[in-house]
């Protein structure tokens, strides 16, 4: 079973094959397409989860509800995370 590193970076690949290949790239391009706003990384991280439904409060508490209004309701953010990934990485 492959790890939430390499489920992460695979599904990053199809999401934005123009930023360059390397996670911190990858992921800012990606919070970028789904609608985070910002100069630093946390705050596109912040405006994401809070596009996407979540209520304000600290990263991982944000991440945790928007996975879950996306159909990933394991109960550790780990697993959350790499089920994520490993479909493909979408938010709706």
């Amino acid at each position: 079973m492959p790890t939430l590193t390499d489920a992460r970076y695979d599904a990053l690949r199809i999401l934005v094959p123009t930023a360059p290949p390397h996670i911190n790239d990858m992921v800012r391009a990606w919070l970028i397409l789904e609608g985070g706003t910002g100069n630093a990384n946390a705050d596109l991280w912040r405006t994401m989860l809070i596009g996407k439904g979540a209520t304000p409060a600290r990263r991982n508490d944000m991440w945790m509800q928007v996975l879950a209004l996306n159909g990933f309701t394991q109960p550790h953010i780990n697993d959350r995370e790499l089920a994520f990934w490993l479909a493909g990485g979408n938010l709706i």
